[in-house]
């Protein structure tokens, strides 16, 4: 037998037990009760309680006891979420046609930039948010959406790259990159020539640097009186050879024992970490 009850909701339900039919109209009945009769109702008393959104509701739910499903308690007014809480609905963007109209509008509203765009684009009907999605089987990149030649970046040679870097005077990776920024040389010098050339092997070969052995190296650091890690980062400034951090170089990983044999008798704890080694 089924049981057909209406309770003033938009879709009617099918029970097919009489005694589920009842206890849901209960239930109904007592959440009504208590919260408001009508969705207005339940509005105002979710203000009372400061509940502006689905998130604030969710974590203030079982605390005030209120229904999980407000929309099938009120299904005959109810319409959405942010109707519930007064808030204003979604802008929807219809986007423009096609790929060559969106471009042509890009250019007439003298947008020059990608972050221009992403700036001033709610302004403009049809403009989408992520165009190069919603155009994507005919997207070009942002250069020609602007009318711009597409740049690409010519370095050096590997041979005429070892050349100019050793002509510098560069003696560290640190030194590489800071000479970069300075000099504007982004467009000779790759940010990292390691992923560009196949030929590299390692900065010490690149820079033409002799690694100190380590007994060499621990013969200096115990001459300079250094006492703990953060002596040796502020000295190894002074010092291009000395590797950024010996406790996690790959060449001194058979000979190395602890932080407290490396300094020897002058060592003293501090708590600063180790950075992580570049070269």
């Amino acid at each position: 037998m089924t049981v057909f009850c209406s309770l003033n909701i938009r879709k009617m339900k099918i029970y097919k037990s009489p005694k589920i039919a009842k206890i849901a109209i209960r239930r109904i009945k007592a959440t009504k009760k208590k919260h408001g009769k009508t969705l207005t109702e339940f509005k105002q008393k979710l203000k009372k309680w400061g509940i502006i959104s689905s998130f604030q509701y969710q974590i203030q739910r079982k605390k005030l006891n209120l229904p999980g499903k407000p929309h099938k308690i009120y299904e005959d007014e109810w319409i959405s979420w942010t109707d519930l809480f007064d808030r204003p609905a979604r802008r929807i963007i219809i986007p423009i046609s096609t790929y060559a109209k969106w471009k042509k509008e890009v250019r007439r509203n003298g947008i020059r930039t990608s972050r221009e765009y992403k700036k001033v684009f709610k302004n403009y009907e049809g403009f989408p948010s992520n165009p190069n999605y919603i155009y994507k089987n005919k997207w070009e990149g942002w250069q020609k959406v602007f009318g711009r030649k597409s740049y690409k970046k010519s370095f050096l040679s590997w041979n005429n790259f070892l050349i100019s870097v050793r002509e510098a005077g560069i003696t560290s990776y640190r030194a590489y990159s800071a000479f970069i920024k300075k000099y504007n040389f982004q467009d000779k010098w790759p940010s990292d020539p390691r992923i560009k050339y196949c030929q590299w092997v390692s900065w010490y070969d690149t820079l033409e640097k002799k690694r100190p052995t380590y007994k060499q190296l621990l013969i200096e650091v115990r001459k300079a009186g250094l006492k703990n890690c953060s002596d040796y980062f502020k000295e190894r400034k002074k010092h291009p050879f000395w590797p950024d951090n010996p406790a996690r170089a790959v060449y001194y990983s058979k000979e190395w024992i602890s932080w407290k044999h490396f300094f020897g008798p002058n060592y003293k704890h501090n708590r600063g970490r180790p950075r992580n080694t570049i070269i």
